[in-house]
């Protein structure tokens, strides 16, 4: 019954907001939550992400799942956002954004729509970025996993249509960024 949720948090304890290291431990033995959702809903948006995202009019019932990674090994990570909403989901999935460092902030490099979780990075990298790896599926399409590669300014923006810089993607390969969940009350309300 705990498996999954403690080894999690002894990794994350730092990134916990104070007093959810007592309820989340609980939540997650109960079942009522998963333990690795609840600490990527946690992550806290820049604000610059939170306004880019918001000119896109995506509506008021959105929550997130969100990660960091340093896909172009510079040594600063970039943020990946997963929206679940009316207005940025459909039956095949949901938007992944992703968003790199600057001096002055946060920029969104890439914007892919009709995406499943779980997201996950390849080892393999294109024009100099680690691949990200989405689950497509639904819209009466099967479901697969897809690598998409960077084409030196950004990633697919959507990952169904076959193409030079989206290959198919064995299931499992690379490592987890944002897991599945069972329901969008799972991620964190958009600020």
């Amino acid at each position: 019954m705990f498996h999954g949720c403690f080894p999690i948090l002894e990794d994350q304890m730092a990134d916990l907001k104070p007093g959810q290291h007592m309820l989340m431990p609980l939540m997650c033995a109960l079942g009522l939550m998963p333990i690795s959702a609840a600490l990527q809903a946690a992550d806290a948006l820049p604000a610059e992400i939170v306004q880019t995202i918001r000119k896109d009019d995506v509506g008021n019932a959105l929550r997130y799942l969100t990660s960091r990674v340093d896909l172009d090994d510079d040594g600063r990570p970039e943020i990946l956002v997963y929206l679940i909403g009316p207005m940025v989901c459909g039956t095949a999935g949901c938007g992944l954004h992703v968003f790199r460092p600057v001096s002055t902030g946060y920029v969104r490099v890439a914007q892919t729509s009709v995406t499943r979780l779980p997201i996950r990075v390849a080892r393999a990298k294109s024009a100099g970025w680690r691949n990200l790896i989405v689950h497509t599926g639904g819209g009466g399409a099967r479901g697969r996993d897809v690598e998409l590669q960077f084409d030196g300014r950004t990633y697919p923006a959507n990952p169904t249509v076959p193409g030079r810089y989206v290959k198919h993607a064995q299931p499992g390969d690379g490592d987890r960024l944002i897991d599945d969940i069972s329901g969008a009350d799972e991620a964190a309300p958009f600020p």
